[in-house]
């Protein structure tokens, strides 16, 4: 009953927050669109690999992912823990991306400790549904895109709220490569603390993804990276993930919509002193949903 009562009231306040922050920049020019047309594909990219690192001011991003994570429990067999999770994001300025979701452009699903202790359970709103039921975490992130060109670089904070596991905060550089419209690589620096009161595990992960778009509407992805979890514990393990992606966007009416399925070995490799290993008895499979709202203000 605890759990449901603290998650029912971060829930009330990630909502009044999202929805507060809009109307102290309404006053302001949209400046962020070339056109006067409010529509998303207007000032949004359709094509996934040209988006940069933040929406446009006054977009809100509705997420939702069904995740499906596979443990390897030894000589107990396996078992998979199913998730639903939704999320929302707001853009209450240019250049700043506020958001009570997992989902961030380039850096989902995440590489480092804070992103995968929860077992891919979090989310503004986040369930439980197997092998037992339960909420999940609440994440919140803040982003401020500080470079956007042919090279896109932000500053990012990131918040754990324990709803089903312990605090985590987290801080990144998001880099964003675009090689013209059609491919894109996302990599940047990580930086992660889980258990702050004991600093109990302290993480660094580089992301490094790829992204192409076939055409406007439909894309792959091919995704790894370097994660340290733990730097402070001995001995120190290296894991580098693997996973790959495909998804689509398309406009729906004046908003747009991205479908997306994502397929990951997170611990595809680990190494410890003198050390190696492969593992691809854990893996997760993810599909999501994104809904981009018309320019609002």
């Amino acid at each position: 009953m605890q759990f449901r009562t603290r998650h029912r009231l971060a829930v009330a306040l990630a909502a009044t927050a999202l929805c507060a922050s809009a109307p102290a920049f309404a006053d302001d020019g949209f400046e962020e669109g070339s056109v006067d047309s409010t529509a998303a594909a207007d000032n949004y990219p359709l094509g996934y690999a040209a988006r940069p690192l933040t929406m446009p001011r006054g977009m809100v991003r509705v997420t939702f992912d069904l995740n499906v994570l596979r443990l390897d429990l030894g000589g107990f067999g396996s078992d998979a823990v199913v998730s639903l999770n939704w999320g929302a994001a707001i853009a209450p300025a240019k250049n700043l991306e506020l958001g009570f979701s997992r989902y961030r452009m380039g850096a989902f699903p995440g590489i480092n400790s804070i992103d995968v202790l929860g077992l891919g359970a979090s989310g503004l709103i986040t369930a439980v549904v197997s092998p037992t039921g339960d909420f999940g975490d609440i994440p919140f992130y803040a982003r401020y895109q500080v470079l956007q060109s042919v090279v896109d670089i932000a500053l990012e904070f990131r918040v754990r709220f324990p709803t089903l596991t312990e605090w985590g905060l987290a801080w990144a550089v998001p880099v964003r490569i675009h090689a013209g419209d059609v491919v894109a690589f996302d990599t940047g620096l990580d930086l992660a603390l889980d258990g702050p009161s004991n600093a109990n595990v302290f993480s660094i992960g580089i992301p490094f993804d790829i992204t192409g778009n076939i055409n406007e509407n439909f894309f792959l992805k091919a995704q790894t990276g370097v994660s340290l979890p733990g730097i402070n514990e001995d001995p120190t393990v290296t894991i580098v993930p693997l996973g790959f992606g495909l998804g689509g966007s398309a406009e729906i009416g004046r908003g747009m919509l991205d479908a997306f399925l994502n397929f990951r070995f997170p611990i595809f490799a680990a190494f410890a002193q003198n050390q190696s290993e492969v593992t691809t008895e854990i893996w997760s499979l993810i599909f999501g949903l994104n809904f981009y709202t018309p320019v609002l203000f």
